[in-house]
């Protein structure tokens, strides 16, 4: 039976965290799991090497960042829908399925996202599913979404000149980032599930550009230079990847 979503690991890294991650997606059921491992330093290869049986495994050559992975995933997939996870966030049991049931009750919706837990540490993912976590107001996290593959084939792919932010620049290319420049370009759902957790820990890159502050600039002079392109001279195959 072929699989209706491809779920898209990304992982750079993140050792610690990848196999509570990947446990979480092959829990999910009728998906296609493509992990792309951003030639990683530690030791995530001993963890990833262990579910090559049961899921693609694509390594970048060398470090090229999160939206190229992203990019390399979504292009190596062939299902109608798409999930993104980075490989320290974990996806709910039945995750996709609710967000799949929806899609295909409504095909007039091009995107669905569901509610994020917002837990902090270390801790393992079957302790995580034992705990009962705060849910948060949705800041559009990766992993709350499930997209037609048609989003990417209309509006392009992540923008590779980014290597943090790169969601809010495609959600402002989208129009559905609340500061976006342009009118709403697809319908999106918010439903009334939860449907993973977005782990806090020092290791991120929200924790990274706080303390790295030469970082955080140029990532918004490229984000801001990025913006200001597509607002004049609109989505083209010149300035964004396509699938």
């Amino acid at each position: 039976m072929k699989s209706m979503t491809d779920i898209i690991i990304t992982n750079y890294n993140y050792s610690k965290y990848l196999e509570d991650c990947i446990k979480s997606c092959m829990a999910q059921e009728n998906c296609k799991i493509i992990l792309v491992d951003d030639c990683s330093t530690d030791d995530s290869k001993g963890v990833y090497f262990r579910y090559t049986d049961q899921i693609k495994v694509l390594v970048n050559s060398h470090n090229m960042g999160v939206a190229y992975s992203r990019n390399t995933g979504i292009c190596n997939g062939e299902s109608e829908f798409v999930a993104i996870v980075d490989s320290d966030d974990l996806l709910l049991p039945d995750s996709i399925k609710v967000r799949e049931e929806y899609l295909v009750s409504h095909p007039d919706v091009d995107m669905v996202a569901g509610g994020i837990f917002r837990a902090e540490g270390e801790m393992s993912y079957e302790r995580m599913l034992e705990k009962t976590w705060p849910l948060h107001p949705s800041k559009l996290p990766i992993h709350s979404f499930l997209l037609h593959r048609s989003v990417f084939e209309r509006f392009g792919l992540f923008y590779e000149g980014l290597r943090s932010r790169e969601d809010k620049e495609y959600w402002n290319r989208l129009g559905i980032h609340r500061n976006a420049f342009c009118k709403r370009k697809v319908r999106v759902k918010n439903i009334n599930s939860a449907v993973g957790i977005y782990r806090r820990h020092g290791d991120s890159k929200r924790k990274i550009r706080k303390v790295n502050r030469d970082f955080d600039i140029r990532t918004n002079m490229i984000f801001d230079a990025r913006v200001k392109d597509v607002e004049i001279n609109g989505i083209t195959k010149e300035n964004t990847r396509w699938p």
